[in-house]
């Protein structure tokens, strides 16, 4: 894939010119790659470099700061959060100044299906509620996640646990896995995590699942006697097929299983997913959760207010348990970034570790 700043193009009407400032990276990451030939989830169709088909810059989650402007309404120097390409400078193309809302404004991109959205609004730092800047480097990392964990145990709950009475969640030391526990233990949930030897220890030590157990020794897994939810977030059909195997009545004792994310993606070849990801209402069968469209079906139920009531709430807890722990690291440059991006791939990344990147001091970015 190839990423490359902005070559400074005359800006079309309404849309702004924005620096990356910085980026989180994470596993997350990772599964926009894996699954960008997916048509349902439509990741490659973000940010395509528009040089050779079917490759896209790697999508981020980062701040940036408004460099040029031709929207009345969005001025120069304004901060923003939001979805990006791994790069240093873009264009964002608002479709109209009817679009810039109080606290936010919303590109326009037509080729993508509506529950996208979320991808699609940036966030003025300035009336952020989620923002402070002393934690804006937490916020760069877990944001995406955590709306994807607050949300999957929305889902799971609204669902009653599709008649289970515990969760089991893959690459248990994940962040998007962490952030998931903390909120289902939060709300009386009994979350089981499994994780790889090395890894064991460190979940243990963030204190939000009932058990941990590696995924070398899946005996535990004898002791359960009620029906559970497996909660994919390895994006491995071997290890599901262990867990299931592994439970004292197989296939029959398994309420739900649901893919999140790829952690174990080699960058060769990913499972092709069992059901479409629209995958409303519930069915038997595995399915894979698409936080877009799930918060889209909330607002209209219960209204954007009252959902991220609960968001906020979860949120600062989470932010006050990583401090506790994490470990940021910056990493500056093409080469750089590129580097970690092959580490992830390799597993090769602590899961203590808070990765926030730059390539603005690069005209060009190869990832």
């Amino acid at each position: 894939m190839e990423a490359k700043a902005s070559l400074a193009p005359p800006l079309v009407p309404n849309a702004v010119r924005v620096r990356i400032d910085k980026f989180g990276f994470s596993a997350n990451n990772v599964t926009y790659v894996a699954t960008a030939s997916e048509s349902a989830m439509g990741y490659s169709k973000f940010f395509p470099t528009g040089t050779t088909p079917s490759t896209m810059m790697v999508p981020v989650w980062g701040l940036a700061t408004v460099i040029e402007s031709n929207n009345s309404r969005i001025q120069k120097g304004v901060r923003l959060y939001g979805y990006f390409p791994s790069a240093s400078e873009c264009d964002l193309a608002v479709n109209e100044v009817k679009d810039v809302g109080d606290g936010h404004f919303l590109v326009s991109r037509p080729q993508l299906p509506s529950d996208r959205y979320v991808y699609s609004r940036y966030e003025f730092l300035a009336k952020d509620f989620l923002y402070s800047p002393s934690t804006e480097n937490i916020m760069i990392l877990f944001r995406p996640l955590f709306y994807t964990s607050y949300f999957l145990h929305d889902y799971i709950k609204y669902n009653k646990l599709f008649g289970g009475d515990a969760v089991i969640v893959s690459s248990a030391s994940s962040k998007t896995a962490f952030a998931y526990a903390l909120v289902a233990a939060a709300d009386s949930c009994r979350v089981i995590g499994i994780t790889s030897a090395s890894n064991v220890d460190f979940t243990k030590s963030l204190g939000v699942y009932e058990s941990v157990i590696s995924y070398d020794d899946l005996s535990f897994l004898q002791s359960l006697s009620g029906n559970v939810v497996y909660v994919d977030i390895a994006g491995s059909p071997t290890l599901k097929k262990r867990v299931i195997e592994g439970l004292p009545r197989t296939a029959s004792q398994l309420a739900k299983s649901i893919g999140v994310g790829y952690s174990h993606f080699t960058g060769t070849a990913i499972p092709k997913p069992a059901q479409p990801t629209k995958s409303f209402p519930p069915s038997k069968n595995h399915e894979i959760f698409f936080a877009g469209t799930w918060i889209q079906k909330r607002f209209q139920e219960i209204g954007e207010a009252q959902s991220m009531k609960g968001v906020k709430a979860g949120w600062d807890a989470m932010v006050n348990h990583v401090q506790k722990w994490m470990k940021l690291k910056e990493y500056h440059g093409v080469e750089a970034v590129k580097s970690l991006y092959l580490d992830f791939i390799g597993g090769n990344v602590p899961a203590y570790l808070g990765c926030i990147c730059d390539l603005r001091d690069e005209k060009t970015a190869k990832l």
